[in-house]
C-alpha cells in the first residue's frame, strides 16, 4: 500500500475531531503507530477534544511537522493524524508532503475548508491543491433545513480572519444563509 496525503474537511461542528480521535483508535487496534498532531495557532489546548468529552494529548506543531515525526529516538509512525488543518502554513503542508513522498507515512489532515468570510485558510488551500484524497464531512445547516453547510457566520470577537473560538463565536451555514448573511454584513459597514 502507497502511503498518501488526505484532507478531511468540513464546517465546524461536523465531528471532525471526533473522527480523527477515530481513526487514531483504530489504527493503534490493528497495531499501527500513530502521531496526532496539531499547529500552535489553535492555543486552546494541548490536546485534541470533542464536544462528547473526548480528549488525548497531541504534538504541536510549532516549526516543520517532520522534525517532530522523524525524532531520532522514536520508531517511525506508520500514520500521522493532524487536527485544525486550516491553520498549518503553506511549508508545513508541503513538509507533511514529504513524509508521505519520501518516508511512507500516511498523513491524514482534519480541519475547515473556508473561514468566515468565505475564504480558503492557507493550510487548506494548499491541502485542496496537493491532497492526494480529498474526504468531505457532511454536516447541514439548522437555518436552510437539509442544505449542506459549508459556511461560517461570525457571531462575536473581532473582524480577524483567523479568531479561535468555539460554538460562542461562530455557527455554521449554508452557502445561501452566510451569503445572505455576508451580503447584510457588508451594507451595514
Amino acid at each position: 500500500m502507497n502511503a498518501k496525503l488526505v484532507f478531511v474537511y468540513s464546517s465546524m461542528n461536523s465531528g471532525k475531531s471526533l473522527s480523527i480521535l477515530t481513526k487514531n483508535y483504530m489504527l493503534k487496534e490493528k497495531g499501527f503507530k500513530t502521531i496526532l498532531m496539531k499547529p500552535e495557532l489553535d492555543d486552546r489546548t494541548t490536546a485534541i477534544s470533542t464536544r462528547l468529552g473526548l480528549e488525548e494529548k497531541c504534538e504541536i506543531i510549532t516549526e516543520l511537522p517532520s522534525k517532530k515525526v522523524l525524532k531520532s529516538n522514536k520508531a517511525k509512525p506508520n500514520f500521522v493524524l493532524v487536527d485544525e488543518a486550516q491553520f498549518l502554513t503553506k511549508e508545513q503542508v508541503w513538509d507533511l508532503a514529504g513524509l508521505v513522498d519520501n518516508w511512507g507515512i500516511n498523513v491524514y489532515c482534519y480541519g475547515l475548508k473556508l473561514n468566515w468570510q468565505g475564504e480558503f485558510f492557507e493550510g487548506s488551500h494548499e491541502l485542496m491543491k496537493i491532497a492526494d484524497e480529498l474526504v468531505q464531512v457532511e454536516t447541514f445547516c439548522k437555518t436552510n433545513k437539509g442544505s449542506p453547510a459549508m459556511f461560517h457566520i461570525k457571531l462575536g470577537g473581532s473582524d480577524a480572519t483567523v479568531e479561535t473560538g468555539y460554538e460562542d463565536m461562530y455557527d455554521t451555514a449554508s452557502r445561501k444563509v452566510w451569503k445572505q448573511w455576508f451580503d447584510n454584513r457588508n451594507v451595514k459597514e
